[in-house]
């Protein structure tokens, strides 16, 4: 069955319900599976796309220029993009035929490094009493460090690192390269191309405020979006113990 492009409204239906997926299956998983690393929230997000939208649109990593005059006369010429003086979001829905952008997005996964694994072993009685005891200590361990960084706020310089993508001599990041290429369609092209900051999150219970807080530093426009969520980790250790 031929999937029909969508409109750039369209797309941006089908990308959020496709987020929220990820991110329910991904919290029900939680203690058997789990993501190792961001290309992996890559991979999987970029699947649901596949199913539901026609796979040319659909890309990973797509090269957009700076200079974003360059990105029609580009892949109306060469095909593609040069890769020089660009932004590399995670994901992107394109429409080929007209050469518009519909949306970019930025993925950020920030886990706990924990695993379930001991723990179900000792819930189940499968350890011994000494093993479980030490699997306990742990534990209790663990749920104390998160504890006191869960207190903690974390500084702009942070969260710029951690969630917005803080480039490597300290200068600029991928959300703000992405915030400007969102103002430079709008005002040069006359085109809205939406604009996403998703992540997952294992740490703070009010990561989105705190991204929300955190983002004005850069006059976001309205077709910027922050799809976060946070996996209730915390808790479920918490849970686990008592009943050890």
């Amino acid at each position: 069955m031929t999937k029909e492009e969508p409109s750039r409204e369209g797309a941006v239906v089908i990308f959020e319900e496709s987020w929220k997926e990820l991110v329910e299956e991904y919290s029900e998983a939680r203690k058997l599976s789990t993501f190792c690393s961001e290309a992996d929230v890559e991979l999987h997000l970029a699947h649901k796309l596949l199913d539901k939208l026609p796979p040319q649109i659909v890309h990973i990593e797509l090269p957009v220029p700076l200079e974003i005059e360059r990105f029609s006369s580009e892949l109306f010429s060469l095909g593609r993009i040069k890769k020089v003086k660009y932004y590399k979001p995670d994901i992107a829905i394109m429409d080929p035929i007209e050469l518009n952008l519909h949306l970019i997005a930025e993925l950020k996964f920030t886990p706990i490094y924990w695993s379930y694994v001991q723990p179900l072993l000792a819930s189940k009685k499968f350890l011994g009493e000494e093993e479980i005891e030490a699997v306990k200590g742990d534990l209790g361990r663990s749920i104390d460090d998160l504890r006191r960084t869960r207190q903690e706020i974390p500084s702009q310089r942070d969260i710029e690192k951690t969630y917005f993508g803080l480039d490597k001599r300290g200068r600029t990041t991928n959300v703000e390269k992405l915030i400007g290429i969102l103002n430079d369609f709008a005002m040069k092209e006359g085109q809205v191309v939406t604009g996403y900051l998703c992540v997952i999150d294992e740490y703070y219970p009010n990561i989105k405020d705190v991204l929300q807080k955190a983002i004005k530093k850069y006059n976001p426009p309205d077709q910027f979006k922050i799809l976060a969520e946070h996996i209730p980790v915390y808790e479920d250790l918490k849970k686990i113990l008592e009943e050890l």
